[in-house]
């Protein structure tokens, strides 16, 4: 009865300042609300479990050689054929998949058709993962074989939109890439596709076998293929290091019968670590910056309790003098902090819930589960602890303050309030300090990503991408896998009717785009040169047809690009970057030289200027061959217009669909969305830090103003008879904003101070622009000192201005 009586009697007092009331209440909603939606997505990307049987024992499995370098790549894809050797040998594991992502074409009856992303698998992967069925079975052994019976698994996601949840699916027929298929089964919600990146789609609509051949002539193909996944789960006992020892060991003999020189190893990553990517850095960088910005908080709201608890000090006086012990005093002073917390902390909860929609719209694509974030018991329980920790944070120095109220002094004081003490004033100016200090490290951490996101947005990516509209094209394969003369006719029509729109320009074809994270990358051999293996040169290539280059904005420097007579005079032509040129014949002209891809001898017609492949990365080498060497069933349209891009998306689309109604055109993207979408992940890091920091700037601004008007307001006295006695308005102003910039000049040091030692902690993050870059910090310390003083100028100029005879008759 104790506590709720000294929470009845908080809550009158609160009600007695609604201003104190209501600043204490939105300062934490919105700090506490940034927390909670940050950690939502924390929480979904690094901490909730996934929906495997032992998902920390899932491991995936990637190789990595001295090329990765070379290729900018964290890793490499895996080699089925090793796969394959590894799940006979490797006895530290229980099960071992492979799965390759792709593009299927669906097709139905009065609807479009869609082009679907598609995981290709093995029997035993969903098994392995123990992932559930919401409807029939897993693959059978007997469908992943070559030339098995077309069968495929359905996720929910796939099955609500597209079957309308039919219960009655199963056994159904659909047809993918013109060519009918059994539905024997469909996942259940939440499953989550267990790969990120390489050549493995986000989220595939459905699962189909991946019918390896390992033996036989087909077999022999695989030892240069390296385009799949793998997965393994660890044998209960064995370490993760013990795994990689008997794959490298393994890895050594099969790289040796083929490479003798080459080093390739293997990488095991858990699954989690592996989804997360390149976001879990960031993502613990932000919910940090989050939770700066809420410390910060908490540190005003304590100086404006600190500054109501000594305004409050006779009454404290008073029930110390009734009776009211040191403990009461405290608990009852922060049961008010209590109840602000709580109150914020509901308010917060609702900001975070109503403004999730707009932060997954936000977030980049790829950084979380396709069902969305979930709001479990990670993020109540975050939302609690976060809640009370602010009741601490803010609560304690008032409730001490009250703890040590004294009924004599406050008796004695008559009806005026409490003078404020050396030690107390010096605990406000430790915490301007503090929350200065902290700001800091905010600002510069902000102002560093948005310098590096500058840099990122100025770099010449080689391709002018205004007026430009792509859209991907996968043609079933039941109709043109492997049929060269048919994909050669298509593409030559589909260019045919394109460039006949009115207001196109230009109009071609190309296999992949720049920076839209697709890659074909192949060893390149000079004649005369004979390097090991590890030091032959890679480079992208990229199967484009005539008038690619005018299209993309991409310009020929030296010799030409290619042209339609090509095809029959000089098929082995191609045009290479202005790097690779430099890199392989320094100071020599490439016009005219050779070299080989391990299939033919390319000659070089033409240098075209570097194109970006990712916004981080530094110019590599790419080859540019003509579409016809390689028909393949997937390629880029894209067309250049002097009209706006998005009007011709049905002129494109018909254009297809009267060469071949089956082939989906859908996913329509500007040449610009291409860029943005590349930069997204560094846009969305400097674009919340920056706001954090702008709420740091805002918080640190207020509480020196509050420190300071605070100060002012218990001098009023002083200030007049010191003005009576000759005090020039100037010189008493001043001397308010020196006293109040000395607790900002500490925290910029020792924010400046933190800020450098934890650079190394965000470096990997940025582009261009070290953690100790002076321009940026010099900035920042400029922007605070700036804030500050304007903050202790506005009381100062009150109290120059203030009344001597008025302060007079106060005293």
């Amino acid at each position: 009865m104790t506590a709720w009586r000294e929470l009845r009697q908080a809550a009158r007092s609160l009600r007695q300042a609604p201003g104190f009331t209501f600043i204490s209440v939105a300062t934490l909603a919105l700090a506490i609300g940034g927390c909670v939606a940050i950690f939502t997505v924390v929480n979904a990307v690094l901490l909730a479990p996934l929906p495997y049987r032992q998902p920390g024992r899932l491991f995936v499995i990637h190789e990595d050689a001295a090329m990765a370098a070379k290729l900018q790549e964290p890793w490499i894809p895996d080699n089925a054929e090793q796969f394959h050797v590894w799940r006979q040998r490797a006895r530290a594991f229980s099960g071992m998949a492979i799965a390759q992502g792709g593009w299927m074409d669906l097709t139905q009856t009065g609807e479009p058709p869609a082009q679907l992303n598609a995981g290709r698998v093995s029997a035993n992967f969903l098994p392995l993962l123990g992932a559930r069925l919401q409807l029939g079975r897993i693959l059978r052994p007997s469908e992943d074989a070559p030339n098995g019976p077309p069968v495929v698994i359905l996720t929910h996601r796939l099955w609500a939109a597209r079957f309308h949840s039919d219960p009655a699916i199963l056994g159904k027929i659909v047809t993918l890439d013109n060519h009918p298929h059994t539905v024997v089964g469909v996942l259940a919600p939440g499953f989550r596709w267990p790969f990120r990146g390489g050549f493995i789609t986000g989220r595939p609509s459905l699962l189909a076998p991946i019918g390896i051949a390992f033996h036989g002539p087909s077999a022999d193909s695989l030892a240069g293929d390296y385009n799949y996944q793998v997965i393994a789960r660890l044998r209960p006992g064995v370490t993760a290091e013990r795994a990689t020892a008997q794959l490298d060991a393994i890895e050594n003999q099969l790289t040796h019968r083929y490479a003798p020189s080459a080093h390739i190893w293997t990488i095991l990553t858990p699954v989690q670590t592996a989804l997360a990517g390149s976001a879990r850095q960031g993502l613990w960088l932000l919910l940090a910056a989050v939770l700066a910005v809420l410390l910060i908080g908490c540190v005003n709201l304590a100086n404006l309790a600190l500054a109501r608890a000594t305004g409050r000090g006779r009454e404290m006086g008073v029930r110390a003098a009734l009776g009211a012990g040191r403990t009461g005093l405290m608990r009852s002073q922060f049961a008010e902090s209590l109840l602000l917390a709580v109150a914020g902390g509901a308010a917060g909860l609702l900001l975070a819930w109503w403004g999730e929609a707009a932060l997954l719209a936000w977030i980049p694509a790829g950084w979380t589960p396709a069902h969305g974030v979930p709001w479990d018991w990670r993020v109540a329980g975050f939302a609690a602890a976060v809640t009370m920790v602010s009741a601490i944070l803010f609560g304690v120095a008032p409730a001490w303050r009250a703890g040590r109220a004294d009924p004599q002094l406050a008796l004695a004081s008559g009806g005026r309030s409490l003078s404020e003490s050396r030690s107390a004033r010096r605990w406000r100016e430790a915490l301007v300090a503090a929350e200065v200090a902290l700001g800091a490290v905010l600002l510069i951490a902000a102002g560093l990503f948005l310098r590096s996101l500058w840099t990122l947005t100025g770099r010449p990516s080689g391709i002018r991408t205004s007026h430009v509209l792509t859209v991907k094209l996968v043609l079933p394969g039941s109709s043109y896998y492997q049929k060269d003369a048919a994909i050669l006719r298509f593409d030559g029509q589909v260019l045919a009717n394109l460039r006949a729109v009115p207001g196109v320009a230009h109009a071609a074809l190309i296999s992949s785009l720049p920076l839209a994270g697709d890659a074909w990358f192949d060893a390149i051999q000079i004649p005369g040169r004979h390097p090991p293996a590890e030091q032959q040169p890679l480079a992208q290539v990229r199967f484009v047809s005539p008038g690619v280059f005018s299209t993309l904005g991409i310009r020929i420097l030296r010799g030409r690009g290619f042209a339609a007579a090509d095809q029959k005079a000089s098929p082995d032509e191609v045009v290479i970057s202005r790097h690779m040129a430099r890199a392989l014949w320094p100071g020599q002209s490439p016009i005219g030289k050779t070299f080989s891809d391990g299939s033919a001898q390319l000659r070089v017609i033409g240098i075209a200027t570097d194109v970006l492949e990712r916004p981080t990365e530094r110019a590599a080498n790419v080859v540019y061959q003509p579409y016809w060497t390689f028909p393949w069933v997937e390629t880029v349209v894209a067309v250049r217009s002097r009209l706006a891009p998005a009007t011709l998306a049905p002129q494109i689309q018909r254009a297809v669909w009267k060469v071949d109604p089956t082939v989906p055109v859908q996913n329509f993207k500007t040449m610009n969305h291409v860029v943005a979408a590349a930069l997204g992940p560094q846009r969305f890091e400097a674009s919340l830090l920056a706001l954090f920091a702008a709420a740091a700037l805002l918080l640190a601004g207020l509480g020196v103003y509050g420190v300071v008007a605070y100060a002012v307001s218990r001098r009023t006295q002083e200030i007049g008879i010191r003005s009576a006695l000759g005090a020039r308005p100037g010189a008493l102003a001043g001397e308010v904003i020196r006293q109040a910039m000395a607790p900002v000049a500490v925290g910029l040091v020792i924010g400046v101070a933190a800020a450098l030692a934890t650079g190394r902690l965000v470096a990997s993050l940025l582009y261009a622009v070290a953690p100790s870059d002076p321009a940026t910090i010099a900035a920042v310390v400029a922007a605070l000192l700036a804030a500050g003083a304007l903050a202790a100028w506005l009381p100062a100029r009150r109290a120059a201005r203030t009344d001597p005879a008025a302060a007079l008759r106060e005293s």
